[in-house]
């Protein structure tokens, strides 16, 4: 089942580590499932790395 960190598990939306503009591919390794609003956190303003490192944390899971 496709689950966010958050724990939502309806409307989630594919989020590319690897940025497809960088050559980031749409396999699984390279994909997470994130709810729009966790999504949304991850794009804001500084850097992406930062902000899901945050997320790992207010949620307390570990995203291979």
């Amino acid at each position: 089942m496709k689950k966010c960190i958050c724990g939502k598990t309806e409307n989630l939306e594919k989020h590319h580590i690897k940025p497809k503009s960088e050559g980031g591919q749409d396999d699984r390794a390279n994909l997470l499932w994130l709810c729009h609003d966790c999504h949304k956190f991850v794009h804001r303003k500084g850097s992406f790395n930062k902000n899901l490192q945050r997320l790992k944390i207010k949620y307390n899971n570990i995203i291979k």
